[in-house]
């Protein structure tokens, strides 16, 4: 069996040479459900069918210790506007999410994160704790990529957000999360 959306194909094999040696579809679902559900699916019906790949922030991973600290009144008010949780698409097509958990007088502490985009071929949510600058009034992260991504905060209260990449670039428009 392939999965692509999961990146996985399962081989069953059976010698059924040997005549008491058969796998009934139930067994086969019953494998496969289990594989899913240790892989993090949920709801499985008992059909064992292949569940909906559903894009959208949901698909998005975060680090289970996410913490927005308030910046501190010493931090400018233009650079603590970009503390808390900002939420986008990359192109319109990859589901994106900027947390920036502190801001300091010069720096910050910023987790890019971002879900599944079938079209883009990825099929999983990751995400990088990454410290942050401000440079010319925008918080700027460097990515491991490598990348550089600029988030610049815009007169409607969205942040603009820019990728550039060795191999790749994008562009976003990121609004506050509730």
């Amino acid at each position: 069996m392939v999965l692509p959306y999961k990146d996985l194909v399962v081989v069953h094999r059976v010698n059924t040479d040997v005549p008491e040696r058969q796998v009934t579809e139930g067994q086969v679902g019953r494998l496969l459900r289990l594989i899913l559900a240790a892989s993090g699916e949920v709801a499985l019906e008992e059909a064992a069918q292949a569940p909906e790949v559903s894009e959208g922030l949901h698909s998005v991973c975060l680090p289970h210790d996410v913490t927005i600290v308030p910046p501190h009144g010493s931090v400018p008010v233009e650079q603590a506007a970009f503390a808390g949780q900002w939420a986008g698409l990359w192109e319109g097509v990859v589901p994106h999410i900027l947390v920036v958990e502190q801001v300091m007088l010069d720096r910050a502490l910023a987790v890019f994160a971002w879900g599944r985009a079938r079209q883009w071929k990825i099929h999983q949510g990751r995400w990088t704790r990454v410290p942050a600058r401000f440079v010319d009034g925008a918080l700027q992260l460097k990515l491991q990529r490598p990348a550089t991504v600029t988030y610049r905060l815009q007169s409607d209260g969205t942040l603009g957000a820019t990728y550039d990449g060795a191999w790749d670039w994008g562009s976003a428009t990121m609004r506050r999360m509730s």
